[in-house]
Parts: C-alpha cells; structure tokens; sequence
C-alpha cells in the first residue's frame, strides 16, 4: 500500500482517530506515537482488529502532515518492540 493519509483527525475524548485514505474516512484506534532512528511513526488498530499498524509520519506538526504506511518489515518490528516496552500492559 503506498497511498498517503492525510492529516489525522482525533477525538479528543477517545482513543478514536480517523484517517482519510484516498478519500475514504476509516476509523481507528489511537496507540501510540514512537520514536525510531530520528523518525516518528504512530501505531494504530483498525477499529474492531487486534493487529496494530505502523505508519510513518512526515511533516509532523504541520499542515502538510501525511501518515505513511511503513511497509518495512524489520522497521515494523522495531518500533513495535519499542511500542510494547513502553506499554507493557499491551
């Protein structure tokens, strides 16, 4: 998968987030945001799945913010590995 997300709409409220993914809204759940080698990825499951997804987040803190999906294998698990350090309860 290779399309961009767009800018991440949260509900403050709730662990909810949604993506725009080629113009289709999906809903996920919020887990975290993870540093890893000078990059920030953020890790969401799709609402109703127990698998988590890494995604790449470029242009952080601006308008133009896009998340990537990180197809990686190897990143993916590094930065799930740090996710789970961090969140050991998971």
């Amino acid at each position: 998968m290779s399309s961009l997300f767009s800018q991440l709409d949260a509900d403050p409220l709730t662990d909810e987030v949604e993506l725009s993914i080629e113009g289709k809204k999906k809903s996920f759940e919020f887990l975290d945001v993870v540093c890893f080698e000078g990059k920030q990825y953020v890790l969401l499951a799709e609402k109703g799945s127990d698998f988590a997804e890494v995604y790449l987040i470029e242009n952080a803190f601006s308008s133009k913010e896009k998340y990537v999906p990180v197809e990686d294998d190897e990143i993916c698990e590094k930065v799930f590995n740090i996710f789970q350090t961090k969140n050991e309860d998971f």
